[in-house]
């Protein structure tokens, strides 16, 4: 009757339109009344719905229907009648009751999702009801208690997200942060002559229980960590505009459990290391590099069990510094800073790296490796700070002066010195003054570990790229002259030059090698300019009032002032053991001495440091630098090689050419024009060509050319090096460095990324051992065992007293080492050549690069 009554009625008048306007609303009301009649209904029966199933089912869809029409009233017009129902009959309230009393996991979960379309309104202002509040409360609290609840990934997700919501409305709306932060109120403080103050009482969870919550979830991976990071980013946020939580804050637990939960996931990491490959995955390069002998309880840095480890405290890492980024209160920063220097580093950082040993090698190893993670993943100074001041046993700050009479500062000093107290009662506690990191990393330098020695290296490596302004006063030792050092002259220039590009052109005289040492000369300038100390004597240019095509290519330009008259002297501890393991360098495992010949050119790149003395000879200085000749004397040493195998110039080269194998199958036909020494056919080319083709006046325009940018250049290297370059981490990066670090995995999701570099790529990916390639059908003539012979190439130099400690001093006084014969693989020798190679080139273009951007060289004679 009612489709008669409507189609003889006249469908479409405009009265029936606007009955049916207003109906629709009033129709969905009656409904989300029904339902949640219903509700109320089955909750005042007192069913047990864990063991009535059908019951549970039932209380779940009426719930689900409550969302659907939610969501219905929401996408419509206003009025939102089911919205202000909601309000008005205190909807979440009963929800939220229901939900807690029957701790069923389908029935949380639509509890959720009325939270979340509710706090997300903006008709009824629930963020600012008192009431709703405590139902919000009191619902996520409950939700732990539910067993069955510990598997709902996505209960525990929207969990998560409700709390997100919450801090960021606070953070948009101060003005609500009293109806969700309430303290109490029970202590009275103030100073002579003001008035007394009301402060809350010692933040607890109850006044506070979301961000506890949130607290509670940072560690954990996925939506779920990530939600909970940005919730207290947030609450952190809202500190600055609100004084009583800014106390709180300072009182609360907060940083103890920060702290805790670092050191927590610091302790998950394997305390001995090995530094390993994938099968499919080991380098070229090192193909004869020795493998390390297994260790009892060591792990593989392969491990998916050590990657995940890795990641996930490296992950807490950064959020400690997002912390810092995000919080506007001194207060609330020195909080965290004392307990991440008192709980962490003071109770598990320092001690890890002194019990760790040489003598296993793994426990080195790891504390070592993890060092030089943490030291990567963070940029915040203040943190830096913290820890290599201590590490390194650097003069602690001065006193800080009288706190202000704010209830926070107050309460932070009572907080620090009361953990201060309590940690002084451990007196066995072992100390950086008397033994610090810059100790513990020269006798690992001097050890037996191969790997020992290698991590030793690129943790120094870290230490004097990134990490340059706190920790190169402690490493390296150096003379500062008040009168100021005449520069090179352009003849004693070009003679130190020209006897590091003869000593490389001695070893192999290829045709490709000049295009190698231009590619070189294009690296070069990235590194220098990328170096933290290359601002103090480098400026950006003043473009702003000129056009586009007028602006020049030159990044940085030299600031107008002289390099400062700071150069290492020769006793310096560290510059005795890079010496020693140069002397040592066709005996170094292939690793070693790529970490070696890093750290080496990373001195060589810093702005406020001189060449002179130790790297070159200068007008002052003695006839001879140490670097110099030492690597003059490893040329030596492979002349004496070339007489003494028989053969050793074609076994040079045909190990090039199979090395580069792989690259010609998988890479394009550009790639293969742009890699150094493709072909043995090519014409030869005279020493004095390279030089003659280099004239001081046109260095320039190979560095600073249009067809040149920074990213090219670093494509272009022959050892594709891995730049400190804004964007990328400070790491050693040669050749295919990706695999030598155990990190370099893990790092892709954190926004630190590698800069782009064709040839590095496909050094990586391309350049792997596989089975029945290239090199593995002609190995046994690389495995071939031959002697080899070192010998020292310095004079013996008296170690000056050292001023920091006398385990320094008994650990640093390196001797001129006597001859050393062992046997290595005829492989593992021509492998070495080549790196020396490689870094007499490097050495060479750094040189040439410093002389146009630092004015180090003097044209006139």
């Amino acid at each position: 009757m009612d489709f008669w009554a409507r189609l003889i009625g006249g469908v479409g008048t405009s009265g029936a339109k606007n009955n049916a306007k207003v109906g629709i609303p009033q129709q969905r009301l009656n409904a989300f009344k029904r339902a949640y009649n219903d509700i109320l209904q089955v909750w005042h029966n007192g069913v047990d719905v864990s063991t009535d199933s059908i019951t549970a089912e039932k209380l779940r869809t009426r719930l689900r229907r409550l969302v659907d029409l939610l969501n219905d009233d929401l996408r419509g017009p206003t009025p939102h009648l089911c919205i202000s129902f909601a309000a008005t009959s205190r909807l979440l309230v009963t929800v939220s009751r229901i939900a807690s009393h029957f701790l069923n996991d389908g029935i949380i979960h639509e509890a959720l999702e009325i939270t979340t379309i509710l706090i997300d309104c903006e008709d009824e202002d629930f963020m600012e009801d008192r009431s709703f509040a405590k139902s919000v409360t009191a619902l996520i609290n409950n939700i732990p208690k539910s067993a069955p609840l510990a598997a709902d990934i996505e209960v525990e997700n929207m969990t998560v997200e409700v709390l997100f919501t919450i801090a960021s409305k606070i953070r948009l709306k101060p003005e609500i942060l009293p109806v969700w932060f309430t303290p109490r109120i029970h202590k009275r403080i103030g100073e002579e002559g003001e008035g007394e103050k009301i402060s809350p009482a010692r933040g607890g969870k109850e006044e506070f229980p979301l961000f506890f919550l949130c607290l509670h979830h940072i560690p954990y991976e996925g939506r779920t960590g990530e939600f909970a990071r940005m919730g207290v980013l947030y609450i952190i946020e809202a500190a600055s505009r609100s004084e009583d939580l800014e106390h709180w804050i300072v009182e609360s637990d907060m940083a103890a459990m920060m702290a805790s939960g670092l050191g927590a996931m610091y302790s998950q990491l394997s305390r001995k290391l090995i530094l390993s490959y994938q099968e499919d995955e080991n380098p070229t390069i090192l193909a004869f590099s020795k493998s390390p002998s297994a260790l009892p309880d060591a792990e593989e840095t392969t491990s998916s069990t050590y990657q995940a480890h890795l990641a996930t405290f490296l992950s807490y890492l950064v959020f400690w510094q997002d912390l810092f980024d995000h919080c506007t209160s001194q207060d609330i920063k020195q909080t965290l800073l004392d307990h991440f220097h008192y709980l962490f580093l003071q109770q598990l950082l320092y001690p890890s790296l002194m019990e760790s040993s040489d003598e296993d090698g793994g426990s080195a190893v790891a504390v070592l490796t993890y060092l030089r993670h943490i030291l990567e993943s963070i940029d915040r100074s203040d943190l830096v700070r913290s820890i290599l001041y201590y590490l390194l046993g650097i003069d602690k700050k001065p006193a800080e002066p009288k706190p202000l009479a704010r209830p926070a500062t107050l309460a932070r000093h009572r907080k620090s010195e009361t953990l201060l107290q309590t940690l002084s009662m451990n007196v066995d506690q072992p100390s950086p003054d008397l033994f610090n990191l810059v100790d513990l990393l020269f006798i690992n330098l001097r050890g037996k570990s191969q790997q020992t020695i290698t991590t030793s290296l690129q943790l120094c490596s870290t230490l004097l790229g990134k990490q340059h302004l706190h920790a190169s006063s402690a490493l390296i030792r150096t003379n500062y002259s008040s009168v100021k050092v005449e520069e090179r002259t352009i003849r004693s220039h070009k003679g130190h030059t020209n006897t590091l590009l003869c000593t490389a052109w001695d070893i192999d005289d290829s045709a490709e090698l000049e295009k190698s040492y231009e590619r070189y000369l294009q690296d070069s300038s990235c590194l220098i300019e990328s170096h933290p100390c290359s601002k103090q004597v480098l400026a950006v240019p003043n473009v702003s009032g000129l056009l586009l095509e007028e602006r020049p290519v030159l990044h940085y330009v030299r600031r107008q002032r002289s390099l400062e008259s700071r150069t290492i002297v020769l006793a310096d501890p560290l510059l005795k053991c890079l010496i020693a393991l140069l002397d040592k360098f066709f005996l170094n495992d292939i690793q070693t001495n790529l970490a070696l010949t890093e750290v080496i050119g990373t001195l060589a790149s810093c702005g406020t440091l001189r060449l002179e003395g130790w790297l070159v000879p200068g007008a002052d200085m003695p006839e001879s630098a140490p670097i110099i000749t030492s690597l003059a004397a490893l040329g030596h040493q492979v002349e004496s090689y070339k007489h003494e195998i028989k053969g050793f110039a074609g076994h040079l080269q045909e190990l090039r050419q199979l090395m580069d194998a792989p690259l010609s199958a998988k890479v394009s036909h550009t790639d293969i024009e742009a890699s150094p020494r493709k072909s043995e056919d090519s014409k030869s080319t005279s020493p004095s060509r390279v030089r003659a083709s280099r004239p001081m006046g046109s260095i320039s325009d190979r560095l600073f050319s249009v067809e040149t940018s920074s990213s090219d250049s670093r494509s272009g290297s022959p050892r594709g090096r891995q730049q400190n370059v804004p964007g990328a981490p400070t790491i050693v990066g040669r050749l295919n460095h990706l695999h030598l670090s155990p990190a370099r995995s893990i790092s892709s999701n954190t926004s630190r990324t590698y800069s782009p570099s064709p040839l590095r790529n496909t050094l990586v990916s391309a350049t792997h051992l596989e089975p029945g390639g290239p090199l593995n059908g002609v190995s046994q003539k690389f495995l071939r065992k031959i002697s080899v012979t070192t010998t020292s190439s310095q004079e013996p130099l008296e170690a000056e007293p050292s001023d920091t400690s006398s385990l320094m001093s008994d650990a640093t006084g390196l001797e001129a080492s006597a001859s050393e014969n062992r046997e290595v693989t005829l492989g593992h020798l021509l492998t070495n050549v080549m790196i020396l190679q490689d870094f007499l080139l490097e050495i060479a273009a750094i040189m040439e690069t410093r002389a146009i951007l630092f004015g180090e060289v003097r044209v006139t004679t």
